[in-house]
């Protein structure tokens, strides 16, 4: 269930599944341009610890889902 992350369409960087928070209290699961921060894909997630690599979750393919799409074909 993996998705290759296109560019970033700001700044041409590299872009990577990213978990912001903490299980205990939730966070969002988004893909995020490691050069500007630009971000898309905000998935809620709030439970164990996750134990599988973000890019195999749901949120993490819902993620970068909506950054491709948000990309476009143009690159």
């Amino acid at each position: 269930m993996s998705n290759t992350l296109k560019s970033c369409p700001f700044c041409g960087g590299e872009a990577e599944i990213t978990f912001n928070g903490t299980t205990k209290y939730g966070g969002y699961i988004v893909a995020k341009c490691i050069i500007c921060s630009a971000s898309a894909g905000a998935t809620y997630y709030r439970g164990d610890e996750i134990e599988i690599p973000l890019e195999e979750t749901v949120g993490g393919y819902r993620a970068a889902t909506i950054w491709n799409k948000r990309v476009g074909d143009e690159q």
